[in-house]
């Protein structure tokens, strides 16, 4: 036996990993397994700031896509993953699938010490969606897929690699290991079994395609692991009534749904009453309302109790309110904020008056 070192991770020492199970308690779990872990963006911090004017409400859609590439529903594929990466239609993930009625295709990972950085590799398991327009994922992803691995790994636990890589970039990546508490590993060795996990994914856009890695990486070389997929009939090996050889990940899907207010115009006059501010919209979508705030001399206060309504739709509305704290001789600048029915809110126009009266 010997201990493998794979990029960017660390080394597995067997008495430390023993020693941290005995130490933290942890229970390792034989079989299908459900767990949860949380990975690592390779993207910068994500800005949360809403443009002026425009806000966006999301709906996420979670999307099943099938593993696939298997003769002879799909042409030109092998069913032998590292043969079929070379074609986008092939070793991919499709969201309505025919699955083949032939044995299980398979992605037999040559061994857990290689390694290749690029999201095609021939080397660890990889499938690609690819996309007809550019789609984002944030939220929670699970992944349903059909693995076997030897005696090795039985015994003392599975490490998998799991990364998302958007328009041939590396986006996301995360770890789960058996001896630091996350395990999925099979019941037995060198016997097909459905393992599932879901991972926590953050904001990810891709344009052209997206690409799921699931690699896994152990003690040993790692000879012996086995990926199947597309089959309509039970893996080869694997127990009687296990079901479709089919594995599966679901994806967090989000639709931005837009939603917006364009003002035609804001205005400030002095009235014997006090401020007098008019706004025109010319077209309103998903919005509550308005608030109203006075700034002077640094202080932020807003005018309106409660959010004044919206009245308009696509064709828009005119809109008053009035000041009356707003005090002589004092310059103010007044702001306007939308409200929208998701919650948020976004700053629109200002207008600045000098009271006099």
């Amino acid at each position: 036996m010997r201990i493998c070192v794979r990029r960017r991770r660390a080394i597995y020492l067997l008495p430390l990993a023993l020693f941290l199970a005995a130490f933290l308690g942890t229970t390792i779990a034989r079989g299908s397994t459900a767990a949860t872990a949380v990975g690592t963006s390779h993207f910068g911090a994500l800005s949360s700031l809403v443009p002026a004017g425009v806000a966006r409400a999301s709906v996420v859609t979670l999307t099943t896509l099938h593993f696939n590439g298997n003769p002879p529903d799909d042409a030109g594929c092998t069913g032998v993953g590292p043969l079929d990466v070379t074609s986008n239609t092939c070793s991919d993930l499709r969201a309505m699938p025919a699955l083949s009625a032939a044995t299980a295709a398979q992605w037999p990972v040559a061994g857990a010490v290689l390694s290749q950085n690029i999201d095609r590799s021939t080397i660890d398991p990889n499938w690609i969606w690819v996309l007809t327009a550019p789609v984002t994922i944030q939220g929670d992803m699970r992944i349903n897929w059909w693995a076997s691995v030897n005696a090795t790994a039985i015994a003392f636990g599975m490490a998998w690699d799991f990364e998302l890589w958007a328009d041939g970039a590396l986006v996301f990546s995360t770890e789960t290991a058996a001896p630091m508490g996350i395990d999925v590993t099979p019941s037995l060795p060198n016997t097909p079994e459905l393992l599932g996990l879901t991972l926590t994914v953050p904001q990810i856009t891709a344009t052209t395609k997206l690409v799921l890695k699931i690699d896994p990486h152990y003690l040993d070389t790692g000879t012996g692991s086995v990926i199947y997929y597309d089959s309509s009939v039970a893996c080869p090996g694997a127990a009687m009534g296990s079901g479709p050889c089919d594995s599966t990940v679901i994806l967090p899907v989000v639709t931005p749904t837009p939603t917006a207010v364009r003002i035609t115009g804001l205005a400030a006059s002095t009235t014997a009453a006090g401020v007098s501010v008019r706004w025109r919209t010319a077209s309103e979508t998903n919005l509550v309302g308005f608030n109203l705030w006075r700034q002077g001399a640094g202080a932020l206060t807003r005018i309106n109790k409660a959010i004044i309504a919206a009245r308009g739709s696509a064709a828009g509305a005119s809109y008053r309110a009035l000041d009356r704290s707003a005090r002589s001789g004092v310059s103010y600048r007044y702001r306007l904020q939308a409200v929208y029915r998701d919650g948020t809110r976004s700053w629109l126009r200002s207008t600045k008056v000098r009271v006099s009266r």
